[in-house]
C-alpha cells in the first residue's frame, strides 16, 4: 500500500517537474489518466494523493469512489481522456454496475469525469452519466417509498458521507423492490424509452462498424440527416457516405441524454463525443443532437437527426 501510495506521489512529482519541458496538454492528459487509475483503484489513499490539490472536489469524488465500488463497477470500455477546454480534460469510461443490473436492463453506463488541470496538477473534478431515465425513476420511487432503507447508509449523499458502499447496497435492494412492484412499467412509458435507447445504441454500432444491411433496417426510407457541417443527406446519400468511409466514424459516446415519448414517436435529446475521420484528417469533437424516431413494429427506425458541434468549452 505504501509503495503505491508513493509511486503515484513520485509520478506527480515526475510530471511537475517535467512541465517545462513538455507540452502542457500533454502533461494534463497524463495527470488525467492518473486520476482514472486512481479511481478505478478502489483505493481512497491513491485517489487523495492524485487529487492533492483538487480539496473542495474531493469529498464528492471519495463518496462516489465507495459507491462504485460497493456497486461492483466494471469497466467495460475505457476511452483516452481529451481535452475539451483550455484547462479542462474529459475522460469517458463505460462500466457494467449492480444498480442497472437490478433494473434488469441492457445497457452499460458512460460516466464522463470533467478534470480541470493547471500543468500537471489537477484542481478540479466533476462526473456526469448518462443513465437512463429508469435509473432516475427507481432513484425517487426509493426515496418516497423506502426512506427508511436509505437514511442512515446514506448519510452525506455524495458530499463525503462516510459509507457510500452500505448506501450503494441500500439503493440497490430498493431498485430491485422498484421492479418487483411493477414501477419500471407505471413510469412514463418506461419500456418504450428503454427500447428506443438500446434501437440508438445498436444503430450507432452499426454506423461505427459501416454495418450497411443493419443501417438499412434501422433508417427510415425518408430519412433527413443533417450533420454537424449543415450539410443534410437522404437514406441513400447517407448510407453512401458510411459505406464509401467519407466520415469514418471510430466512436460516438451519448451523454447527458433524455428521450420523449409520443405515441409512436421518439424524440432523443444530448450531447456526444464523436471521433472518426474525414477522409484521411482525424476528427475529435462534442455535438449537441435532436433525433426523432418512429416506432415500427416491435423496433425503432430513425427519421430525422439533426446536430449542432459545440465549441471546447461548451463541449
Amino acid at each position: 500500500m505504501i509503495f503505491r501510495r508513493a509511486g503515484i506521489l513520485i509520478l506527480i512529482l515526475s510530471l511537475i517537474s517535467c512541465d517545462k519541458d513538455s507540452p502542457p496538454i500533454e502533461n494534463s492528459i497524463a495527470a488525467s489518466e492518473s486520476f482514472v487509475d486512481a479511481f478505478y483503484s478502489f483505493n481512497p489513499d491513491e485517489l487523495r494523493d492524485i487529487m492533492v490539490s483538487a480539496e473542495e472536489s474531493l469529498p464528492k469524488m471519495l463518496f462516489y469512489q465507495g459507491w462504485a465500488k460497493g456497486g461492483n463497477y466494471e469497466v467495460v470500455e475505457r476511452f483516452p481522456c481529451e481535452r475539451s477546454g483550455e484547462e479542462t480534460i474529459d475522460c469517458s469510461i463505460t462500466v457494467k454496475d449492480d444498480l442497472i443490473g437490478a433494473l434488469g436492463i441492457d445497457f452499460n453506463v458512460t460516466d464522463t469525469f470533467r478534470l480541470t488541470v493547471t500543468g500537471a496538477q489537477i484542481t478540479a473534478v466533476t462526473n456526469s452519466s448518462n443513465d437512463p431515465q429508469a435509473y432516475w425513476d427507481a432513484e425517487e420511487w426509493v426515496r418516497v417509498n423506502r426512506p427508511d432503507l436509505i437514511e442512515r447508509p446514506c448519510e452525506g449523499f455524495f458530499d463525503g458521507g462516510p459509507t457510500p458502499g452500505n448506501c450503494v447496497r441500500a439503493m440497490v435492494q430498493g431498485y430491485s423492490e422498484f421492479i418487483a412492484s411493477g414501477g419500471l412499467y407505471e413510469s412514463g412509458h418506461e419500456s418504450a424509452k428503454q427500447s428506443v435507447l438500446g434501437f440508438q445504441s445498436a444503430r450507432l454500432k452499426a454506423m461505427i462498424d459501416a454495418d450497411i444491411d443493419a443501417l438499412e433496417r434501422y433508417l427510415a426510407d425518408d430519412l433527413t440527416y443533417s450533420h454537424s457541417t449543415g450539410r443534410t443527406e437522404t437514406k441513400s446519400e447517407f448510407l453512401s457516405t458510411i459505406e464509401s468511409k467519407t466520415i469514418d466514424y471510430i466512436s460516438v459516446t451519448p451523454r447527458d441524454v433524455e428521450v420523449r415519448i409520443y405515441g409512436d414517436v421518439a424524440v432523443i435529446t444530448g450531447l456526444s463525443r464523436m471521433q472518426g475521420a474525414v477522409g484521411d484528417r482525424p476528427v475529435s469533437f462534442t455535438i449537441r443532437f435532436l433525433d426523432v424516431s418512429k416506432r415500427v413494429g416491435d423496433s425503432w427506425q430513425l427519421v430525422a437527426w439533426q446536430s449542432v458541434r459545440l465549441s471546447e468549452d461548451e463541449g
